[in-house]
């Protein structure tokens, strides 16, 4: 009798979640993304040090703190965007409180191959990635100096309207 409670319960609860859209990503060399937009209702745990939301695909963000060998400290830190994060087409960069010409960006592959590079010339610059299969993409943001300032992982996904 024991055996029928375990064999048949009552319900299997999971994570779950109400979203707009979403879907998984498959790139060439095998690796997948998962990913959601638009997800309505979550919880949301924090202390004074660190904030978790459960259930929820964050945007993933590194800040990188540059080396200044000469003890320099200016130009340490950006405020720089990037979005639509998925993308189908094209990626914005947004830098907001530096002097943008003073930054190039680089886009690799997730085995880590550039793929393109270029100047930012302004406070708004779009990235074309039309032409780029579906997968994850690292786009590294430098300052003229080639200190890394800050990398985005991009996933791009040809499925998006």
């Amino acid at each position: 009798m024991l055996c029928l409670f375990f064999l048949l319960p009552k319900g299997v609860v999971g994570q779950e979640a109400i979203t707009g859209s979403g879907g998984d990503i498959q790139s060439s060399n095998g690796s997948s993304i998962s990913y959601s937009l638009g997800q309505v209702a979550y919880a949301t745990i924090s202390n004074t040090q660190k904030s978790f939301a459960e259930g929820v695909q964050q945007t993933y963000t590194l800040k990188v703190t540059p080396v200044n060998p000469g003890g320099e400290t200016e130009g340490t830190s950006i405020d720089c965007i990037v979005y639509p994060n998925p993308t189908s087409n094209n990626v914005t960069i947004n830098i907001k409180n530096a002097d943008p010409s003073a930054f190039n960006y680089l886009l690799y592959t997730s085995n880590r191959r550039l793929i393109k590079q270029g100047n930012i010339q302004a406070s708004s610059t779009l990235i074309s990635m039309v032409d780029l299969p579906s997968g994850a993409y690292l786009l590294t943001i430098r300052n003229s100096k080639r200190n890394i300032m800050r990398i985005f992982k991009i996933i791009k996904d040809n499925t998006l309207q």
